[in-house]
Parts: structure tokens; C-alpha cells; sequence
């Protein structure tokens, strides 16, 4: 559970929400500094209050959002730790093997914040205007709606995730396998891998799964 922690407190990124409001805080900051400097006597200034004053009118551009936002969708990335794409990743294929349960608790949370960050990002962007719309389907534990284009859904292949849930996905898939060679039931084990997974990739894994036990 630790590992998780430290883990989901190092890769979940600010949410474009978050960002809009932090830029605007700080430009409302900004402006009610430099109000405050303008009002004192000039003899009084600081060096400090000349710098504010010398930088000009705040152009801060609020949600200015770009493709790499996209790529990312508030999932940290230091170039190095999930790349390129493994199965073999950090904590992922420790998780795998010794604690199954928290290691999809770590895709399933990292997914759920991507999707979120997807879901804000539509609302900022000129290019992909428009309201997301969930496919809802119903399963024997229940109803679930999972977000996500076609583009998304290829993300249990790895291909356009974000690097540590493209990670996630491998470590993932593999675990399945040796699940069904121990004999798992599949019913159980697509409902533990795909409860409260909120992105529809994790669908992939299910096709995946139910496909390999039929072979």
C-alpha cells in the first residue's frame, strides 16, 4: 500500500481543472500586487516593488493547453522510469507478483485520473471541442461507463498511453496469462480487473482475456 501511495503521489500531475485555477489565482495575485505597489509613495518602493512594476502589464495566458497535454493527460513523466514500455516497469511487475490486488488499485487510479484529465481537457481545447460522451454497459457485478475513443482504447496495447499506464497495461496483460494458466475462472477475473477501471482500454484487456481462454 505504501508503494502505491508513493507512487500515485509522484505520477498523478496537476488536473487541467486544477491548472486554470492555480493560473487564475495567481494572475488575480499578481494584479492585486502590483495595485498594492502602485499605491505607495515612489520613495517608499523597494527594489522589489521596481522589478513588479518594471515587468509590465500580466499577460498570463489562462488554460493555455497544447498536444503534449494530450500525450500526458496529468500523468508525470521524467523520460526515463517507464520508457520504453515494459512489462518489466517499476512497481508495477513487483506489484504484480506479490500483491495483485494493489497493483491494479495503481493502473486503476492512474487510468481514472488520465480519463478525468481527458474529460477537463475538452472543455479548454478549440481542437476537440465538445461534451465526451461514456459507454455505459452492464455486467454481472453491475453498471459501469468507461471514457475513451479509439485512440484511448489501444492504450492496453501500449500504444499512445501515457508511459506508466502503457506500462501498467503490459504488466497487466501478462499477470492475466498466468492467471488463466493457473486455472482461474475468467468470469472472476475480468470482474477484478475491470471494476472500477473507468478508461476503455481496460476493455481491451478483458477482449483479451476472454479470446486467450477460449484458445
Amino acid at each position: 500500500q505504501s508503494v502505491v501511495e508513493l507512487a500515485l503521489s509522484f505520477l498523478r500531475g496537476e488536473l487541467p481543472d486544477e491548472r486554470v485555477a492555480r493560473e487564475e489565482q495567481e494572475l488575480h495575485d499578481a494584479a492585486e500586487w502590483r495595485k498594492a505597489v502602485l499605491a505607495k509613495p515612489e520613495a517608499e518602493r523597494t527594489r522589489r516593488d521596481q522589478m513588479v512594476l518594471s515587468g509590465g502589464s500580466f499577460l498570463l495566458s489562462i488554460g493555455d493547453f497544447s498536444y503534449y497535454d494530450w500525450e500526458r493527460l496529468s500523468i508525470t513523466d521524467d523520460h526515463q522510469s517507464f520508457w520504453p514500455p515494459s512489462p518489466l516497469r517499476e512497481p508495477f511487475h513487483s506489484l504484480f507478483q506479490s500483491s495483485p490486488d494493489e497493483a491494479l488499485r495503481l493502473l486503476r487510479e492512474l487510468c481514472n485520473h488520465a480519463m478525468t484529465a481527458w474529460q477537463q481537457l475538452h472543455r479548454y481545447s478549440y481542437e476537440r471541442r465538445g461534451t465526451p460522451i461514456p459507454l455505459e454497459l452492464t455486467f454481472p457485478w453491475g453498471s459501469q461507463r468507461f471514457w475513451g475513443t479509439d485512440r484511448e482504447y489501444l492504450w492496453f496495447r501500449s500504444m499512445w498511453a501515457p508511459k506508466a499506464i502503457a506500462c501498467g497495461f503490459m504488466a497487466l496483460e501478462e499477470w492475466c496469462f498466468a492467471e488463466l494458466a493457473r486455472n482461474r475462472p475468467i468470469d472472476e477475473l475480468i470482474q477484478q480487473v475491470v471494476e472500477g477501471n473507468e478508461c476503455i482500454a481496460i476493455l481491451g484487456i478483458a477482449s483479451v482475456i476472454a479470446l486467450h481462454s477460449e484458445t
